[in-house]
């Protein structure tokens, strides 16, 4: 199996792409570092603990380090192993949110509806989109899982 053909299964509506970074490893000039750094959408501000934690969980890093001339499949098996779980908390993370937009219909339908006022103010109005900027794993190299 090739590199390509592993990641597949880790992509999906969460994590739609991934950043491959490969490198010399500092401490061993015959290794190298490659490091498959998973790409998350937002979270919305109100977010439930349970899906912050699970899309974190999503862009967590795949870090392996070995010879160049066995590297490619030791990232296939480090893939293999963790594709699994990235799976599972994908579809956590999209049962989560797909009830949390069946809630908010329903929580807006139960609010009576307000009356119009005129603005009083010339200033814009402040960003109410409720999202956090997406998870990026390249902020803190701490997050490496090493294999």
């Amino acid at each position: 199996m090739n590199i390509f053909s592993a990641v597949s299964p880790i992509l999906n509506a969460k994590t739609a792409s991934v950043r491959l970074e490969i490198s010399a490893n500092p401490n061993n000039a015959e290794e190298m570092a490659v490091i498959i750094k998973p790409v998350v959408g937002p979270v919305p501000n109100n977010a439930p603990e349970t899906l912050v934690q699970l899309v974190s969980a999503l862009a967590l890093p795949i870090k392996v380090i070995g010879h160049p001339t066995i590297i490619e499949s030791e990232v296939v098996a480090a893939i293999q192993q963790q594709s699994g779980h990235r799976q599972s908390w994908a579809e956590q993370v999209a049962q989560i949110e797909a009830n949390l937009q069946n809630a908010q219909p329903k929580a807006q339908a139960s609010k009576p509806a307000k009356k119009a006022e005129p603005a009083t103010t010339t200033e814009p109005a402040p960003n109410v989109a409720g999202e956090k900027e997406p998870v990026n794993a390249e902020a803190d190299d701490n997050f490496s899982l090493e294999l």
